[in-house]
C-alpha cells in the first residue's frame, strides 16, 4: 500500500467547518479515486495547536499520483479558506497493515 501524507495548519476559528468541509467535500473526491482505500484526518486534541495530518491510503503508487496530478490541485484550491499554510505533502509505503490482514480485498500487492 501506499501512502500520502500531508501537515498543514488550520484557522483555530475554522477547525469545525474544516472538519465538515473534509466529510462533505473531500472524502467524496477521494471514494471517487480508483485505488483510494483510506483517509484517516488527525485533528490536535489540544485547542491552541493548529497543526493537523491527514493520511490518505491508496493501493498503488499510481493511484496517488494520478489523484495528485488530477484532483489534488483542485482540492487544495478548496482548503485554502480554511489554512494557515499550504500543506506539505510527502509520501510513504506503508509496509504492513492490519487493514489488510483483515480486509485482504482492499490491499493489492
Amino acid at each position: 500500500m501506499y501512502t500520502r501524507f500531508l501537515e498543514f495548519e488550520i484557522k483555530p476559528e475554522k477547525k469545525n467547518e474544516f472538519v465538515n468541509f473534509t466529510k462533505t467535500e473531500i472524502l467524496p473526491v477521494l471514494i471517487k479515486q480508483a485505488g483510494f482505500v483510506e483517509l484517516l484526518p488527525f485533528f490536535p486534541e489540544n485547542g491552541n495547536d493548529k497543526k493537523v495530518f491527514s493520511f490518505s491510503l491508496w493501493n498503488k503508487k499510481t493511484d496517488a499520483e494520478r489523484y495528485e496530478r488530477e484532483w489534488y490541485p483542485k482540492v487544495a484550491e478548496m482548503m485554502k479558506p480554511y489554512l494557515v499554510s499550504t500543506p506539505t505533502v510527502r509520501y510513504y509505503n506503508l509496509e504492513s497493515s492490519l487493514l489488510c490482514k483483515e480486509f485482504a480485498h482492499a490491499c493489492v500487492a
